[in-house]
C-alpha cells in the first residue's frame, strides 16, 4: 500500500512537473507596430541630400546620396518591430548641413496590429519635417 502511494505521488509530482514546463514553453508573440521599410519623401522646394537616418545604439543607418524635390527614396527589408530608439538624422540642402536628433518615434496610439507599414519621412521646408507610418505597399 506504501508503495502504490509512493507512485501516485510520484505520478501527480511529475504531471504537475510537465504541466508547469508546457507553460512555460508557451511562445509568446511580441507585440507593437510592424515594419517593413523607410521612406523619404522630400516635399520642399530643393534637392536634399546625403540623408542619413541612424538608429544610434546600434549604428545602424540608411542614406540617400541625393533626393530630387517631389520625390522619394525608399528601401524595403524583412519585417521588424518599432523598438522606439533614438534616431539621429543628418542631410544638406539650401548649401547647410543639418542634423536632428537623438529622438524617439513613437508609436502611433491607432495603429492596426495586423498591418505592416513603412516608416515615412516627409521633409517640407527647412528642418521641418514629420514621420509618419503608412501601409505599406512591399
Amino acid at each position: 500500500m506504501k508503495v502504490a502511494l509512493f507512485f501516485t505521488k510520484l505520478l501527480t509530482l511529475l504531471l504537475l512537473a510537465i504541466g508547469i514546463g508546457a507553460c512555460a514553453n508557451k511562445v509568446v508573440e511580441p507585440t507593437g507596430l510592424r515594419f517593413n521599410s523607410v521612406e523619404i519623401l522630400n516635399l520642399s522646394s530643393r534637392d536634399i541630400y546625403n540623408v542619413k537616418i541612424e538608429v544610434t545604439k546600434f549604428h545602424r543607418k540608411f542614406m540617400c546620396g541625393i533626393i530630387l524635390h517631389r520625390s522619394m527614396c525608399m528601401n524595403g527589408f524583412s519585417e521588424r518591430r518599432l523598438q522606439e530608439n533614438d534616431i539621429e538624422i543628418t542631410w544638406e540642402q539650401y548649401g547647410r548641413q543639418y542634423r536632428v536628433g537623438p529622438f524617439k518615434v513613437s508609436t502611433p496610439a491607432n495603429y492596426d496590429p495586423g498591418t505592416v507599414y513603412s516608416a515615412t519621412f516627409v521633409f517640407t521646408e527647412k528642418r521641418v519635417f514629420e514621420v509618419q507610418f503608412k501601409p505599406s505597399s512591399y
